[in-house]
């Protein structure tokens, strides 16, 4: 009986302690979507719509200029899909220029 009364004592002073701000609560996390194949703007779009950000590399490792994103689909993301991170965290992606198909003669 005591081991019950000593347990309810820590349930409630942990709780207490967690109302005043004493320890800190960790934010949920958030699932890293699949943006394999996805234009540079709507894996942006995608990626915001769950709290997180994008931070995009050419194949030799040079930023790509935004007015340019909408040329280039997503290669690879460093972050795997399906992987729990913090809301906010940067998630690292490879893109390469669409290939597009010549018309004509």
């Amino acid at each position: 009986m005591v081991a019950d009364a000593t347990l309810a004592v820590a349930t409630v002073d942990a709780q207490a302690e967690v109302a005043a701000g004493a320890i800190p609560v960790a934010p949920a996390l958030v699932i890293v979507p699949n943006l394999r194949g996805m234009s540079l703007r709507k894996a942006r779009r995608t990626l915001k719509e769950v709290g997180l950000k994008i931070s995009v590399r050419d194949s030799y490792g040079d930023k790509i200029p935004r007015e340019y994103w909408s040329e280039y689909r997503v290669r690879r993301q460093k972050t795997e899909a399906g992987a729990e991170v913090e809301p906010g965290s940067r998630v690292r992606v490879k893109a390469r220029e669409r290939i597009r198909a010549a018309s004509g003669y």
